[in-house]
């Protein structure tokens, strides 16, 4: 078994011994059915884990088309907003939606004093590989064409997501390094799944704090790849396998993990891979949150501190592209009271 230093904060410790006690997934019920009662879970602990929505951000529902239909999008903005951060929800490709996020997009349009889109791709089992991700992909390119009639500024655009949403923004980010989108300016990868091949995000023996759990994320990839996954499907949608084209060095990128996450080395090995292909990138890293802790910020400083980094970078790399250093200190610099 893995081992990691330390301790989860608090009252998060506290979360994730209810969470390991609970009863697994039922593989009897639809992913539709265990989906409709976790989003009700989640609506009912809303006002206990997540600290309320701020004030000043406005809200604009849309809708994009995609290949085989159209998909839901919403835009965050404050007075003044500068650039476009389109933003990817997690959720393991089959859980999670733009109204579950919803307080968390809107600080990070508070903070961040960008443009926030919050893209509702379709989830799998029902859209499997790669309709999800491809979603993404189109969303950001539509809003790359069309941003400009809905106010935002599409000249300064950027990709970003947590989990799942993160593995999304950097198969977008590579596609469009190789020519295949619009230009960026940055990604901003939040526990970012970036191997489905690696065997270690399956092995059960791991510290019981880390959070995915090896069920987790094998019930994931059977629902985004189906029940017999195809290698070459699997290797497409992993980031830290790709040959990284000379584009890359044209998109910044933050690369945010945390300790106590099943998903954290591989993280942390794309961000040295990045590096070593001359990508300039920032890393921040939480010692004591688990996978799915920084969303609960009514509980945690750890948490609203790890929101706000993600948002300062989004604001230092659109507000400035080119001057964005001083994200590299935001670890011990920033608090969110």
């Amino acid at each position: 078994m893995s081992i990691r230093a330390g301790e989860v904060e608090g009252p998060l410790g506290e979360v994730l011994r209810v969470m390991m006690a609970s009863e697994p997934v039922d593989q009897e019920r639809s992913a539709a059915e265990q989906r409709e009662e976790n989003a009700q879970l989640w609506r009912a602990s809303l006002e206990f884990v997540v600290r309320p929505a701020p004030e000043g951000v406005t809200t604009e529902d849309l809708e994009i088309p995609v290949k085989g239909g159209t998909i839901g999008a919403r835009i965050y903005r404050c007075e003044g907003a500068v650039g476009t951060h389109v933003f990817f929800h997690g959720g393991a490709y089959w859980l999670g939606s733009v109204e579950l996020s919803d307080i968390h997009s809107r600080w990070l349009a508070k903070l961040s004093g960008v443009a926030i889109v919050s893209v509702d791709y379709r989830l799998a089992p029902e859209h499997p590989y790669p309709i999800p991700i491809d979603d993404c992909a189109e969303a950001t390119a539509w809003l790359a064409a069309n941003g400009a009639e809905l106010g935002l500024d599409p000249s300064s655009l950027s990709v970003g997501g947590e989990s799942a949403g993160a593995n999304a923004a950097a198969v977008v980010a590579l596609r469009c390094a190789s020519g295949d989108g619009p230009r960026l300016v940055a990604q901003v990868l939040s526990v970012p799944l970036t191997d489905w091949l690696d065997a270690a995000i399956y092995e059960a023996e791991m510290d019981p704090r880390c959070t995915p759990t090896a069920a987790d994320i094998t019930l994931a990839r059977r629902h985004l790849f189906g029940e017999a996954p195809r290698p070459e499907q699997m290797l497409a949608a992993s980031p830290l396998r790709a040959v990284i084209p000379d584009g890359m060095r044209g998109i910044k990128t933050m690369i945010m993990t945390n300790q106590f996450d099943r998903l954290r080395d591989s993280g942390q090995a794309y961000a040295q891979l990045l590096l070593r292909e001359g990508v300039e990138v920032t890393t921040y890293h939480a010692p004591d949150i688990f996978h799915g802790g920084t969303g609960m910020t009514a509980l945690s400083a750890s948490a609203c501190r790890y929101e706000a980094v993600y948002a300062a970078y989004v604001r230092e790399t659109h507000r400035d592209p080119h001057c964005y250093g001083s994200c590299r200190s935001l670890g011990a610099a920033i608090w969110v009271k």
